[in-house]
């Protein structure tokens, strides 16, 4: 008769032993998936720097000769920050583009100090795969 107390103890020190860290994994995994959503989705947007590389590319004649006007972002496949330079901060983007006429890559790595911004690196990438520097068309730097 006190084997009965003891195994229903035991069941539900299992039960809680087993489904608890599951339960865990599972709100942590929602909670990683929900952020990245959103990041991935909109969040990107306030990324530093992304507005100075998008206001180049939209200004850019190749760009606007090979995707037509109204170039917009439509997913963001890297938004990594790099180490400090030059008294600032890298970060490099990589993200796909779209605009009338077509879509795009843009890979482009700036440099950010506090007073500004510039734009170390600019590419845009075709549907064929094939790199087109967009740094020349940005200008001298100040």
């Amino acid at each position: 008769m006190a084997e009965g107390p003891q195994n229903a103890h035991f069941r539900r020190s299992l039960m809680w032993g087993c489904v608890l860290p599951v339960v865990l994994a599972l709100l942590l995994g929602g909670g990683w998936l929900a952020y990245n959503t959103y990041y991935y989705t909109s969040g990107y947007k306030e990324a530093p720097g992304l507005p100075t590389v998008m206001s180049a590319v939209q200004a850019s004649p190749t760009a606007t000769a090979m995707l037509g006007s109204g170039i917009q972002i439509t997913r963001m496949e890297l938004n990594m920050p790099g180490g400090p330079r030059k008294g600032g901060q890298r970060y490099f983007y990589k993200m796909r583009v779209a605009g009338a006429k077509a879509s795009g890559e843009v890979q482009a790595s700036v440099l950010i100090d506090k007073t500004q911004t510039e734009i170390t690196d600019l590419r845009l990438i075709d549907s064929e795969d094939t790199p087109h520097n967009l740094m020349t068309e940005i200008g001298p730097k100040p």
